[in-house]
């Protein structure tokens, strides 16, 4: 008797209970929350045409045929079902977001679907094997198909698709994708694909995000190495898991921001690679077998560098190139490197299988920036605990503690705006005269004597 009482609700969050009848809602509803509960196919929703917006994730629906009667709905998330079909949505041309995530479609085709205004489309973590007619959402701005089952031959796209920025098709089987008809897309996922080669990847002048982590490439055919020389329009390029015998770009790459180039066998740059991109605010190289740093020499305006587990061995050396780079350098990690062996606790990466399942039990609107930092973070080392590694340090032996101080000493003198260093932050008191390990630096000529105003922005 609840629509009796309260006959005039207009918002109804009902989510994480045992409903499993719809009687006694009020007609009045627009946005109901019904996520978490006992619904099934045999519920009735002819009584609530008003409704706008509706969750019924987390139900046991196995088919969207109940929904045909809401004419006036615009937004629809039925997240973690058994629902196989899209059947019952082809006459809601209101809609204009869907989310049908971790449920069973296995094929889906929107020849007879009219959602002209279907703008964001979310279904990942199918079945997928096959989608058609793709071409006919053409309002659709963002779509996830990541976690299917999607081949190059049945995921074609043969008419533009204008307003589509943000694609997402990682962790399919395709080793074949073309561009030519998405004219403005921003961001570009393919992660753990087969794909070595993107056509019409230079007619993309709007894309910004290209991640193409981890493929399979097959290398009986030939292919061992993807094809990332035409991506000099990127401002944000994420390459890790692949193989790659070095990077060096024929062209500048002017525009990229993010570089990400962790675990791919690296063991040297270019030489002019810092000139080629000069405009870089984060490199990631963690776990390769990078041993010299001067190819980076060009580039001016780098605040991140990660450069953990490779085969950095000379401190002076890198110190200098350092002294090139500091003028934004803002954090640097060099752990597990033989510069460094031996200083801290080992450190085992973010696992991104376990930042996955963590995403997986969130259901907030910054779930999709969430997750896509939780990659991120796969290939970087996790911030030391202060106080731990306070409690380590004391049980180095005297040459391992001597060769660390050197080690920060050196580095945040040359880096004078540094916040953080192998997963600490900086606390520049450390510099203080009264330092034997300082003294003996200057003594033997590694650090020189700064000017008094010099002196005064370092204290700051």
């Amino acid at each position: 008797m609840f629509n009796e009482f309260c006959g005039r609700v207009e918002e109804l969050d009902v989510s994480s209970n045992q409903i499993g009848e719809l009687e006694g809602i009020p007609h009045t509803v627009r946005l109901l929350n019904v996520r978490g509960n006992c619904l099934s196919d045999l519920a009735a929703w002819e009584s609530l045409q008003n409704l706008q917006y509706l969750d019924v994730s987390s139900n046991q629906l196995g088919s969207l045929k109940g929904f045909q009667c809401l004419v006036h709905l615009r937004a629809l998330k039925a997240e973690n079902n058994e629902i196989e079909s899209l059947d019952g949505l082809e006459g809601l041309d209101g809609l204009t977001s869907l989310s049908l995530k971790s449920n069973e479609l296995r094929t889906v085709d929107f020849e007879n679907f009219d959602l002209r205004r279907l703008a964001h489309m979310d279904l990942r973590d199918n079945e997928l094997t096959k989608v058609s007619n793709f071409h006919r959402l053409t309002a659709l701005e963002t779509c996830d198909f990541s976690c299917n089952d999607l081949d190059a031959l049945d995921f074609t796209i043969s008419v533009p698709l204008f307003k589509l920025q943000y694609l997402n098709i990682s962790n399919n089987r395709l080793s074949f994708i073309d561009l030519a008809e998405l004219p403005n897309l921003k961001s570009l996922n393919l992660d753990k694909n087969s794909i070595a080669s993107i056509e019409s990847l230079s007619s993309l002048k709007h894309l910004e995000t290209l991640s193409w982590r981890e493929q399979t490439l097959i290398s009986a055919y030939g292919i061992s190495e993807i094809h990332y020389q035409r991506c000099h329009e990127v401002r944000n390029l994420y390459l890790s898991g692949n193989s790659l015998s070095t990077f060096a770009p024929p062209t500048p790459f002017l525009n990229l921001h993010h570089l990400e180039l962790a675990s791919t066998g690296l063991q040297t740059f270019a030489s002019d690679l810092g000139m080629k991109c000069p405009n870089l605010r984060t490199l990631n190289i963690n776990y390769n077998a990078i041993r010299d740093l001067r190819p980076l020499l060009g580039i001016v305006k780098l605040e991140k560098l990660f450069m953990a587990g490779n085969r950095i061995s000379r401190l002076r050396r890198t110190v200098s190139v350092l002294q090139h780079l500091s003028k934004a350098l803002v954090e640097v990690d060099m752990r597990n490197n033989p510069l460094t062996v031996g200083f801290y606790t080992p450190q085992e990466p973010v696992r991104e299988e376990r930042c996955v399942a963590l995403q997986r039990h969130k259901h907030t609107e910054g779930d999709d920036e969430d997750l896509e930092a939780s990659k991120i973070e796969a290939y970087l080392l996790p911030p030391l605990d202060k106080e731990q590694d306070n409690t380590s340090r004391e049980r180095l032996d005297e040459d391992t503690k001597v060769r660390r101080r050197v080690h920060e000493l050196m580095i945040v003198h040359t880096c004078r705006r540094l916040e953080r260093l192998d997963g600490l932050g900086v606390d520049r008191r450390i510099l203080k005269k009264n330092s034997g390990v300082w003294k003996r630096l200057h003594e033997l000529g590694v650090l020189k004597e700064k000017s008094i105003t010099e002196r005064d922005d370092c204290n700051e």
